[in-house]
């Protein structure tokens, strides 16, 4: 028995009607799915921005960046501020990465400084502990000589205008040094020092004390003629040592004075 027409047309409406919500539920499902794939993803991203700031966070904390210096003791010819200059680059590394030694290195390249001493203080500081060269004399017209005899070229020399001057032959500053030291220790006692010392390129010795007398030592026996001179010196000339231009003591019984007014010279023998 065949349907109706209007049977037939009410049935096509209904199966319309399912394939829609099944399409519907279909594209739905697809969503959903969708949306289920791109959870994780999401997830990721938040959580590895998370690990990366925690270990940022703990790495900072556990190393936190030098950011802070301590000088110790008191310092007469190296001043703060060149110091922070020479360190400067370096501050902002971390506590435990930053190379000591390098610091040291560095600071060792400035002309004042001997020695410098670089440690650690938790969390973020460096102490810097300095030793400065100790200047004795002036080597020429622009270096020092330290106390042990080694030349160092500061800049600013302005500062020390009573160093004795040591004059010499290059590579001769430890020997000059050595006669500069002996030549004081024996002055010392009878209230003379030595202002400059020079050695010429024959090897022939020349004081000048502190109150301008020039005295001519010669090549040999060098301190045995100090040792006369000063024997005569306080026996005979220490009240008129104003008047005294030089003393020779290339004699071998005595010496010659050249006075400086009178323009009498004249020998006085032991």
């Amino acid at each position: 028995m065949s349907r109706s027409r209007a049977e037939t047309v009410n049935y096509r409406r209904r199966d319309a009607r399912v394939r829609h919500q099944l399409q519907g539920q279909a594209g739905h499902s697809g969503r959903h799915h969708q949306l289920l794939w791109l959870l994780p993803i999401g997830l990721g991203i938040v959580l590895a921005s998370w690990v990366l700031l925690t270990a940022t966070s703990f790495a900072t904390t556990i190393n936190p960046p030098v950011s802070r210096i301590g000088i110790e003791g008191k310092l007469q010819f190296v001043r703060e501020q060149e110091i922070a200059s020479l360190i400067a680059p370096r501050l902002g590394e971390g506590f435990f990465r930053i190379d000591v030694n390098s610091v040291k290195a560095d600071l060792e390249t400035h002309a004042w400084i001997a020695s410098a001493e670089v440690k650690r203080v938790w969390p973020d500081q460096l102490a810097i502990q300095i030793t400065e060269e100790v200047p004795i004399a002036r080597w020429g017209e622009s270096q020092l000589l330290n106390q042990y005899g080694q030349i160092f070229y500061p800049v600013n020399t302005e500062q020390l205008p009573n160093l004795p001057v040591l004059l010499g032959p290059p590579d001769s500053e430890n020997v000059v040094m050595e006669r500069y030291r002996e030549l004081s220790e024996l002055l010392f006692p009878v209230g003379l020092g030595l202002q400059q010392l020079s050695l010429s390129l024959r090897g022939s010795w020349e004081l000048q004390l502190s109150d301008g007398v020039r005295v001519i030592a010669g090549r040999r026996d060098v301190t045995e003629r100090v040792r006369r001179f000063l024997e005569i010196y306080d026996s005979q000339l220490r009240n008129d040592i104003a008047l005294i231009e030089s003393v020779d003591l290339r004699y071998s019984n005595g010496l010659a004075v050249k006075r400086s007014q009178e323009g009498i010279n004249g020998v006085a023998a032991r």
